[in-house]
């Protein structure tokens, strides 16, 4: 496979402001949790859960991080996906319900690039959050 050197992709890290936008998934990635945020429990097991890391931006350059984790469930004894937030994104991109990605890579991958509609908020500390995640059919009222 061959690799051709290109630009650099900078990101502004301009916070989202409190407020409705039309924004495209600009990156999602698959990565291991940073060890200080395992549970002591999880590192004993030599377990290691995994997050997707989102990065959602309108077109003015501001961004959001959203992120799904993986949480270990003591009854399986296994890493499961919070499912619930996966389903909010194939919900808001339409993806027909039952629909099968045979690796979560492949459902990352089919995310990409596309367009979405965040509601974003204030939490107490002033930071923002993510508040609400809707298909972009569903509108913007100006």
């Amino acid at each position: 496979m061959s690799y051709t050197v290109g630009k650099v992709k900078t990101y502004s890290n301009v916070p989202l402001p409190e407020g409705t936008h039309y924004c495209t998934i600009e990156l999602a990635n698959l990565k291991d949790v940073d060890s200080r945020f395992v549970e002591a429990n999880l590192k004993e097991m030599n377990i290691q859960p995994k997050q997707i890391s989102i990065l959602l931006k309108n077109d003015k350059g501001e961004q959001i991080w959203d992120t799904i984790w993986q949480n270990f469930d003591k009854d399986s004894f296994t890493l499961k996906w919070a499912t619930n937030k996966m389903n909010i994104y194939s919900n808001a991109l339409e993806i027909p319900l039952d629909t099968h990605f045979k690796e979560i890579e492949d459902w990352i991958s089919f995310i990409k690039g596309k367009e979405v509609l965040v509601t974003v908020g204030l939490r107490e500390d002033g930071r923002t959050r993510i508040e609400k995640i809707k298909s972009v059919k569903e509108g913007v009222p100006f």
